[in-house]
């Protein structure tokens, strides 16, 4: 498995904390904390990493998409573990996952997301505009 540059530079930001989510965004333009929800779903959350790739029901289908391939290259049921999100969060981004092989799966599975995931930001972003 393997993943493109765009998909590689994504995940290096989302490990990195420099991605572009409000979270982020919001700190640049100097927004509180709390003014950074997410403007996708209906949870009035922060969109921080763990909202992405956890919670937001923007992107219900897709993880659940993640889930089962992970699930069918690793054997990892990333459903059972939900309520240790911060485990989760630790295998998604690729740093708690001692094997080698299943480590480079999974990672090249959620690159593939969170180019999805982007990718489906931008539309909802653009079409919000006008």
């Amino acid at each position: 498995m393997w993943f493109d540059a765009q998909q590689s530079k994504i995940l290096t930001e989302m490990r990195g904390g420099t991605n572009l989510l409000r979270v982020e965004i919001g700190r640049w333009n100097g927004e509180q904390l709390e003014e950074r929800t997410c403007s996708f779903c209906a949870m009035g959350l922060v969109e921080d990493d763990p909202h992405a790739l956890l919670e937001c029901s923007a992107y219900y289908r897709e993880r659940r998409q993640l889930f089962s391939e992970i699930l069918q290259s690793t054997r990892y049921d990333m459903e059972k573990m939900k309520m240790d999100q911060d485990w989760l969060l630790q295998m998604l981004l690729g740093v708690s996952c001692s094997e080698k092989n299943q480590r480079a799966a999974i990672q090249t599975l959620v690159a593939k997301f969170l180019g999805t995931l982007f990718r489906t930001r931008a539309k909802l972003l653009q079409a919000a505009q006008g």
